[in-house]
């Protein structure tokens, strides 16, 4: 009996199909199991100033509150470091506007609150550089 050839069309699934390049996952790491069961997550930091305390996260009923397990609160915030991208005017301006975005926002919630904002209103605080 003669073979059958595979027509152009099921060849060209097969090759796209086999020769699809795997991705390369390169986002933390997530839900490692340690000895005792407990998940622990890894989120690589990649900030130049490491804060100087440790949080753990307590649970308490339904509660979930972070409390400061070690380390020193009181020292003071680094200074704006000098930016090979920006100058110190477009720093300070990015910062204006950043704080500016965030009193609107407030606003924006207070009358939200009042019911004086028709439709929806997406509040997104602490997400102002994005903007």
């Amino acid at each position: 009996m003669a073979k059958k050839k595979a027509s152009p069309a099921a060849k060209r699934v097969k090759t796209a199909s086999n020769s699809r390049p795997k991705s390369k996952h390169r986002g933390p790491r997530i839900a490692q199991s340690s000895p005792n069961g407990v998940r622990t997550y890894t989120i690589p930091d990649y900030r130049l100033e490491k804060p100087n305390f440790t949080l753990r996260q307590v649970r308490v009923g339904d509660e979930v509150r972070y409390e400061v397990e070690s380390g020193d609160l009181s020292a003071p915030a680094p200074p704006i470091r000098e930016s090979k991208y920006l100058s110190k005017e477009q720093t300070i301006e990015i910062y204006r506007w950043m704080l500016l975005n965030r009193r609107m926002e407030t606003a924006l919630e207070s009358l939200y609150k009042q019911s004086k904002v028709v439709g929806g209103v997406y509040f997104g605080l602490g997400q102002e550089a994005c903007s």
